[in-house]
């Protein structure tokens, strides 16, 4: 009997909305939206995607990663997948005001997984991001 109490109280009194989806990140979740916002923010990164270091590396692990992660960047230049959004579905419940919240995202390549998790509610000023290397000024080189 609670169960279906707790279902009607659900029903007529849903959660409300974390408050930090405005109408604009809300668009810019729209796949054609964001696939155009996403290569626009990637293409102005592209100059320095020819600036990535080939640094001579003395751990060889370490080595063969760089180069891979580097070469998957040279060949791809754009990404345009989402795999990541469910993650940040995810940390977004219980809903709260991400916008307090820091958040440090380990290998994102590029801006992309970075406008992700500002769609999500983050703070623009309150993500931040590591890699081997970066195309992105917010992006930190840093070996994890």
């Amino acid at each position: 009997m609670k169960r279906l109490a707790y279902l009607l109280r659900a029903l007529r009194y849903p959660e409300k909305r974390n408050s930090n989806f405005s109408l604009l990140r809300y668009l810019l979740l729209e796949p054609r939206i964001f696939d155009g916002v996403s290569c626009a923010m990637q293409l102005r990164d592209l100059v320095r995607l020819g600036k990535i270091r080939e640094t001579a590396l003395e751990d060889p692990f370490y080595a063969r990663v760089h180069r891979y992660n580097t070469g998957v960047a040279r060949k791809k230049v754009i990404t345009r997948t989402r795999r990541a959004e469910i993650l940040y579905q995810i940390l977004s419940v219980p809903s709260r005001d991400l916008g307090k919240e820091q958040l440090l995202i380990v290998g994102p390549r590029d801006v992309h997984e970075l406008l992700i998790a500002w769609l999500y509610g983050y703070r623009w000023d309150n993500i931040h991001a590591i890699d081997l290397y970066s195309t992105n000024p917010k992006i930190a080189v840093m070996n994890m």
